[in-house]
Order: structure tokens, then C-alpha cells, then sequence
């Protein structure tokens, strides 16, 4: 299987996927009940998402080493691990976004426990949640669809 196609395939996933979580995310979360586009790219896309899905894709094959020998612990490591990398990502992009357009397309700052606005422990709390759902529900699907669509080019 091609490696950048598989890439490819994972990062426009995530960030569709990603673009759907937060628009219906920030719509039930509002008290106004508006619907937002909640990224700055024109089309349904974040592209956050997609760079934190392809590393969190890989980093889920770290699960097949026996650093930890206990399943259950290893997990939770590999979970919170994820969980950690994705606030860090978050942080990252934060402060890029801010430096390069001046805005904040997210803010924290109302949140308990955040580092100036761009992360909060509430929301890496999120994360290391997501991680356990992606690791046991996503994962195992977006693997097998990468596999298919890259033994199928002439479809995808």
C-alpha cells in the first residue's frame, strides 16, 4: 500500500470529520442555536484535525509494543498519551492562528485550569475521551476504508 496516498486518505477524513464534530459541537453548545462554519478554509474541512488524526493513526500502533505489559494500563497510556498530543497540537495552532490572523478561533480563557486561552484541561480531558472512542470505534473503520480506497484508486 502506498504510504502518502494512505496519508492522504486519513488526513481528508479526519478533516471532514473534524469540520462535522465542531459544527454541530459549537451548535448545541451555543444558546443562540446558530450554525457556524468554525474553521477559516472555504469547504468543510479543518485541517487541524486531519494533521492530528494521521499522527494519532500512527501513534495508535504503539499499542502493539509490550513496554507495558498489563493491556488495560497500556491503553490508558496510549489514551492519555493521544490526549496529550492533541492539546499540544491544539496549543501549536493556537498560537500560530493568532500570530498569523490576529484572531482566535478558539478561546479558553473562560475555562478553568486553561493556559492562556488556547488549551484547558476540561478539553484535553475531551481529548483523552475521543482518543478511547477513536482507538475502539474509528480506528479499526478508517483503517480498513484507507486499505480499500488504496487498492482502488481508479474509484477514489
Amino acid at each position: 500500500m502506498n504510504t502518502f496516498v494512505m496519508i492522504i486518505f486519513i488526513f481528508a477524513m479526519g478533516s471532514i470529520f473534524g469540520w462535522v464534530l465542531e459544527v454541530f459541537y459549537r451548535h448545541f453548545t451555543d444558546k443562540n442555536k446558530i450554525w457556524v462554519n468554525p474553521g477559516f478554509c472555504v469547504g468543510p474541512w479543518l485541517p487541524i484535525y486531519g494533521i492530528a488524526i494521521v499522527v494519532v493513526f500512527f501513534i495508535t500502533y504503539l499499542n502493539d509494543n509490550d513496554f507495558i505489559y498489563n493491556i488495560y494500563i497500556r491503553r490508558l497510556v496510549l489514551f492519555v498519551f493521544i490526549g496529550l498530543f492533541v492539546t499540544f497540537l491544539e496549543l501549536i495552532s493556537g498560537i500560530i492562528l493568532l500570530k498569523l490572523f490576529n484572531m482566535r478561533f478558539w478561546d479558553y480563557r473562560n475555562e478553568k485550569f486553561n493556559y492562556k486561552g488556547f488549551i484547558c484541561l476540561k478539553y484535553t480531558i475531551y481529548w483523552i475521551l475521543m482518543a478511547a472512542i477513536y482507538y475502539f470505534i474509528i480506528h479499526p473503520k478508517i483503517y480498513d476504508s484507507v486499505v480499500w480506497l488504496s487498492q482502488n484508486l481508479v474509484f477514489s
